[in-house]
């Protein structure tokens, strides 16, 4: 088979849905090929190079996830959107940690599917110099955010309803025991799926921010208050050193003061209770910046997991505990403010995350 080129693949075992796409990408100035089903996908990936996938999960002969892996391990430079009305959280979970771009829930509104396009097609130059590490990284994140801007949104509906109905029935007086501390379970982990969904949000990019001009070293004593009685339990004490004058910044401050007590959370997680003691922060102004550091004494984080500390759905932990959206939300809303934060660490030698933040202007 000769090689094919196209901007776009489609994938979808839908024939109509295939020829909506084809006309609506075409006159867009996209060109476009199609796969009937997911084994027609891994053949035109193997001979020809496309700039993007849009991909069902659901699908006869071989399912979408196969196409997602068989594109990355092909074309890891490939970006793939998914698009299904049959996934599950677990599944749109999965193809975030392998790569996908985006998550558009069928049935789509075509205005939506075309700007989740637009934002591919515009976010890298098809040709050109090859990306640095740093931009690799920058552009990885950025795809990911979309990814779970989109799951955010699929997944807050329903759990709206499932918490106002079972919140409505607890109500009932006629409940009995088991009845009530069933339904009582269902409000607390639809609950918890909500903090779940604001970090996804927070992560993304998608929350509104109410900022006022503050002193940021305020905020990092609370955080440091909030987490006092966890990092006691550990065995370890925290240490704040306010290094000179720090001008005011214009933030969030209660989703400011989140974002720095969950650095101190992973700093708490990682804790090794033969050495680590103290946890030491630190801000100063900086070359026009407010700088905040969290230095702890644990494990440290090997060279090849440093660059996915960020990425939502990612822990260096063994343990099953807490599902990898932490250090995510953080990032997010750090960057939200205009900010930058960055992981050093080594193994054995502990972890510094370094928070900057444009001070405001006069």
């Amino acid at each position: 088979m000769s090689e094919t080129t196209a901007d776009i693949l489609i994938v979808d075992d839908e024939q109509g849905l295939r020829d909506l796409l084809v006309f609506e990408l075409g006159t867009q100035g996209y060109r476009v090929q199609t796969a009937c089903d997911g084994l027609d996908a891994i053949e035109k990936l193997k001979h020809g190079s496309y700039r993007l996938a849009i991909c069902d999960l659901s699908m006869p002969k071989c399912d979408g996830m196969k196409v997602l892996e068989t594109a990355k391990a092909l074309h890891p430079e490939m970006e793939v959107i998914v698009a299904t009305g049959y996934g599950t959280v677990e599944t749109a979970v999965k193809a975030i940690k392998m790569g996908a771009s985006d998550f558009v829930p069928k049935p789509f509104n075509i205005e939506d599917m075309l700007a989740a396009v637009k934002r591919v097609f515009e976010k890298a130059p098809a040709s050109g110099p090859a990306a640095g590490p740093e931009a690799c990284r920058a552009l990885r994140l950025e795809a990911m955010a979309q990814m779970s801007a989109g799951l955010a949104r699929v997944m807050n509906n329903p759990l709206t309803g499932i918490l106002g109905l079972s919140e409505m029935l607890l109500k009932n007086p006629s409940l009995g025991p088991k009845e009530r501390e069933d339904i009582a379970c269902i409000c607390e982990q639809g609950r918890r799926c909500h903090v779940i969904i604001d970090e996804l949000l927070e992560f993304s990019g998608g929350v509104t921010l109410t900022r006022r001009t503050q002193d940021v070293r305020p905020l990092v004593d609370a955080a440091v208050l909030e987490m006092k009685g966890d990092l006691e339990s550990a065995g370890l004490r925290a240490e704040v050193e306010h290094s000179g004058e720090l001008s005011p910044v214009c933030c969030d401050g209660p989703r400011l003061r989140r974002a720095f007590a969950q650095l101190l959370a992973n700093s708490l997680h990682a804790a090794d209770p033969r050495s680590s003691k103290v946890l030491r922060i630190k801000t100063s102004q900086e070359d026009g910046r407010a700088v905040i550091r969290f230095k702890d004494e644990g494990c440290g984080i090997s060279e090849n997991r440093l660059p996915h500390v960020f990425d939502p759905f990612y822990s260096t932990r063994i343990s099953t505990e807490g599902v990898g959206l932490g250090l995510s939300a953080a990032y997010g809303i750090v960057r939200k403010h205009g900010g930058d934060i960055r992981a050093e660490s080594q193994v054995g030698e502990g972890t510094l995350f370094v928070v900057e933040l444009p001070l405001q202007s006069v």
